[in-house]
């Protein structure tokens, strides 16, 4: 890559010695020389490299103050002022963390008369960060895009200490200070200190040793000069190489302002808009200083901040803290803050929000900082008046009981950067429906327990997991569909549901846990996504075991269609008090070996039973108080082992047994007024 070095200085010297040079030729030939136009032209060169080294200077200037915006935004900070400079031509801007910077606005110059200037601006990129252009065109450091702000910088390494060595005096790590830990008799040793400069000092001596590594280095800026071929050119190392942008230099600089910002909108209290010259915007939001909102710039100090801008905590509606906060300032939030209507923590500088910080506020409206990654448990518990929440899109993992006891929160709001969700997350909150994104795959145990006014869940097919008694007791819950992904209904995952009335599964789910059902009363039946006919709704194929009580109760079940499924084993009180069971659209698996305790316990609707020729047993009180039964037909060669009370004998005399011809069940007699051979 070629260096170029130019100055200015050694310009204008070159330009006066050539002229110089003309003009004594010209006096030893010429009596009336009249140098007036060479005195002009040399006053209009100086005026033009001097006007080309300021506006060099500003674009550099301007480049920095727009890193540091860029900087500004990404790092979530505000606004706090906005001071114009006095000549008009832009701002001072005044930032909560990041100083200050100066902006000129104006439309970028004209050309100039044989050459221009380039344009340097940002944009934004797909992947959100914002990266340098020239000329509406990516800058480019081998082949990639320059970012306007690097990566945090990595931790130095860590610093040496001092110690004693062998011969007495103070080393620091490998360095032998030549300085004495121990002065002579009657006299004091010297302590090591560390110095404005980080060195270690010893007494007034610098050893010159680091006590602390350097820290990780930011983005480098890109700067601007004219070469000897009067181009501009353009460094992305700090100045150590310059590459040319192939754009004349020659011509004036434009009189309309400079190249990088075009305008700077202030019009709006609440935020300052940026437009570069590129047509790219930066929206940066104010701080505004309305006499609720206060900086806290140490943790622990709210009270004091508090005091300071002569707000009265007791008798405060509204409040924006900005800064950061501790547990101590929780807490005084809490003891003090009763009156409370709207929170806004937007403006903290916090990643966590503490086990129970704001638990039992008052409350109607919080907003959470945008950085914050996780929210402890019970965070925002029993805020009676909280009606909405939106989680910041940062937060990755939300704690347990996080909104329990909020009765009247109507929605709260996830974003797709969410990852993880504890048991019992959302437990006992008001919330009527809720998406579930698409960067969380699995929903822990109890997490909707006794939302009463929920309705919808939205699940996306890449949930894998539901956890066990995930939405137990949600009383307005009216459908469930199962995602693609999720291959098991976990125990009590309904359980008292009363108003769930439709529930689609897929030819995927192998198992419904113990009491997933239970106490459904509204649930008519089992669909599947690969549809059905009336009166004829198959169960999933794929579906091998049911939990024990896992339809307990659910008194408007109709229907059961178990015939093609993977089932063997009918489980205790499985069907128990699902009195609407009716014949022709309940069928037992054609596996089926075993019919344990009580599994149709109360199934008065059924008359009609048909059990397939592999079974083996019947456990006692099977289809005991099935008042209505009056076939049962058992295609079993041999006679299954029955037990005690398995049908209700009270219907001993209106009850019939068809078996099949040849075979011998006489065990069963106790219960049937006629046993018949069928072929």
């Amino acid at each position: 890559m070629r260096k170029f070095i130019i100055s200015s200085v050694p310009l204008k010297r070159g330009v006066l010695y050539f002229l110089m040079c003309v003009c004594a030729l010209g006096l030893h030939s010429c009596d009336d020389y009249d140098d007036t136009w060479l005195k002009e032209t040399v006053e209009d060169l100086e005026d033009r490299v001097s006007n080309l080294e300021e506006w060099q200077k500003s674009v550099n200037t301007n480049i920095s103050s727009l890193q540091n915006i860029i900087k500004a935004l990404e790092n979530k900070d505000y606004v706090t002022g906005v001071t114009p400079l006095e000549d008009g031509t832009g701002y001072i801007i005044t930032f909560l963390k990041s100083g200050s910077v100066t902006i000129k606005h104006g439309e970028k110059g004209e050309t100039g008369d044989k050459g221009d200037t380039p344009a340097i601006s940002a944009k934004q990129d797909g992947d959100g960060k914002y990266y340098w252009t020239v000329n509406g065109e990516w800058l480019l450091d081998k082949g990639n895009k320059m970012p306007v702000t690097g990566e945090k910088g990595a931790d130095g390494n860590d610093g040496l200490t001092p110690h004693i060595g062998d011969n007495g005096n103070w080393w620091i790590g490998t360095t032998d200070t030549g300085i004495k830990a121990q002065g002579e008799p009657g006299a004091s040793g010297l302590t090591p200190h560390i110095g404005d400069n980080g060195n270690w000092w010893i007494g007034t001596t610098d050893t010159g040793v680091k006590a602390q590594g350097n820290n990780g280095a930011d983005a480098i800026a890109p700067q601007v000069r004219i070469n000897k071929d009067n181009e501009w050119e353009i460094s992305t190392d700090g100045g150590m190489n310059w590459t040319s942008t192939g754009v004349k230099a020659t011509g004036d600089k434009g009189d309309t302002g400079d190249s990088m910002f075009e305008s700077i909108d202030n019009n709006n209290p609440n935020y300052i808009v940026f437009t570069l010259i590129g047509g790219e915007t930066i929206t940066m939001p104010k701080i505004v200083a309305d006499g609720n909102t206060v900086h806290v710039a140490t943790a622990g100090r709210l009270q004091q901040a508090l005091e300071d801008a002569g707000i009265d905590a007791s008798t405060a509606t509204e409040l924006t803290i900005t800064g950061t906060l501790g547990d101590d300032d929780f807490s005084y939030l809490k003891a003090n803050l009763n009156l409370l209507k709207r929170l806004d923590l937007s403006g903290l500088d916090i990643t966590i929000l503490p086990e129970r910080a704001l638990q039992g506020m008052s409350f109607e409206t919080v907003a959470l900082p945008e950085g914050l990654k996780e929210i402890k448990n019970v965070a925002l518990g029993y805020c009676p008046s909280l009606r909405t929440l939106d989680i910041p899109e940062s937060v990755e993992t939300l704690g347990r009981w996080i909104v329990e006891g909020c009765d009247y929160l109507e929605s709260i709001t996830l974003h797709n950067g969410l990852k993880e969700l504890s048991p019992s997350t959302f437990y006992g909150c008001g919330v009527t429906s809720i998406h579930i994104p698409e960067t969380v795959t699995e929903i822990p145990d109890w997490c909707f327990q006794k939302c009463y006014n929920l309705e919808r869940v939205f699940l996306h097919d890449d949930i894998s997991t539901i956890g066990q008694g995930a939405f137990f007791d949600c009383y307005s819950l009216v459908s469930f569909k199962a995602p693609k992904s999720l291959t098991i209904l976990s125990e009590r995952l309904f359980s008292s549901c009363s108003s769930l009335r439709t529930v689609i599964l897929h030819d995927k789910i192998t198992e419904i846990g113990e009491y997933a059902f239970s106490y459904n009363t509204s649930l008519q039946g089992i669909l599947t996504d690969r549809g059905w006919e009336e009166d004829n709704i198959p169960w999933p194929t794929s579906l091998e075991t049911i939990g024990i009580y896992a339809f307990e109760s659910c008194s408007a079940l109709t229907g059961a269609d178990m015939e093609n499924t993977q089932i063997t084993t009918i489980p205790t009180a499985a069907f128990m008090l699902c009195k609407n069971l009716l014949p022709h659209t309940t069928k037992m698996p054609r596996e089926l070996e075993v019919i344990e305790n009580s599994a149709f316990y109360g199934c008065e609707s059924l008359t009609d039973i048909k059990l397939p020729v592999t079974l083996q047993k019947l456990d006692a009180f099977a289809f005991v108080y099935c008042t209505g039964l009056r076939t049962v037909t058992c295609f079993a060669e041999s006679a299954p082992t029955i037990g005690y009370e398995s049908f209700p004998k009270e219907c001993k005399q209106q009850m019939t047994l068809k078996v099949p011809s040849g075979s011998d069940y006489s065990t069963w007699g106790d219960y049937f007024s006629s046993i018949v051979s069928i072929n």
